[in-house]
């Protein structure tokens, strides 16, 4: 295997990281601004996590979600409620956390691509 080869690896390497990247994005939109924020509070810790929130109605609901795993039972955490249908909800650690890997999935395909261009000039 020549060092010719080295720019189709990094090439391939940016395509796979960037669409990756760009599917997570749009699967996790970013946080609802519309959305009404509760406080919730985990009833089961064990990954997906089970937490139980009020609705602005009155009416108990539970949601699974991913959270950090150290969060404990009894444990208050953020929750974003549909002001139309309030049985749906979104954890928004989770959210946040989901962003961050789509941010840093294209960050790493963009530096791939960069490498990409780069082993080009140096390797031919």
């Amino acid at each position: 295997m020549g060092f010719e080869l080295i720019p189709l690896f990094f090439g391939a390497g940016a395509f796979a990281l960037i669409a990756w990247g760009a599917r997570a994005r749009r699967s996790t939109g970013g946080l609802p601004q519309h959305w009404l924020p509760v406080t919730g509070r985990v009833v089961d810790a064990e990954p997906p996590q089970l937490v139980s929130y009020l609705t602005p109605n009155g009416r108990r609901v539970q949601l699974r979600g991913t959270l950090d795993p150290s969060y404990v039972v009894g444990q208050e955490v953020a929750v974003l409620v549909d002001p139309v249908d309030s049985t749906r909800a979104r954890l928004v650690e989770a959210d946040r956390a989901a962003t961050s890997v789509a941010r840093t999935l294209l960050i790493l395909g963009v530096v791939s691509a960069v490498a990409a261009v780069l082993s080009v000039i140096a390797f031919g």
